[in-house]
């Protein structure tokens, strides 16, 4: 499916890819997507949520409900998601114990690469 920036249904679209990524191909239980909406520059982002199959930090305790935050790889490189951006999808979208999201982003060949984002300063991770 491929996805172009003028699509009417583009948000639609790109949350439905990353719902079914992670529930078929990542095998994340209970994925779904979250009511509350931001609207930022004139678009309305919403989380997609899910359990994953393990930890994704070693830092995590236990496996937790983790919340992606769906893109189109054009409004990344338009620097669509900024630091404001994120400060206030933590603030509106998540949980105030929320310690970091993770960006979903679609590429227009329906390819999806996943990233954490931190909410404040994270210590890097020991190896």
């Amino acid at each position: 499916m491929e996805i172009h920036s003028s699509d009417s249904n583009d948000r639609s679209v790109i949350e439905t890819l990353v719902k079914e990524n992670l529930s078929y191909f990542q095998y994340w239980t209970d994925v779904q997507l979250e009511d509350k909406a931001l609207s930022w520059r004139g678009t309305d982002l919403r989380l997609v949520s899910g359990i994953p199959p393990n930890k994704l930090s070693n830092d995590d305790s236990e496996i937790q409900r983790e919340y992606i935050l769906p893109v189109n790889m054009t409004q990344h490189k338009e620097e669509f998601i900024t630091l404001e951006c994120l400060d206030l999808v933590f603030e509106k979208l998540c949980n105030k114990d929320t310690r970091r999201i993770i960006l979903g982003i679609v590429n227009s060949d329906g390819t999806i690469v996943f990233y954490s984002i931190y909410n404040g300063i994270h210590k890097p991770k020991k190896n």
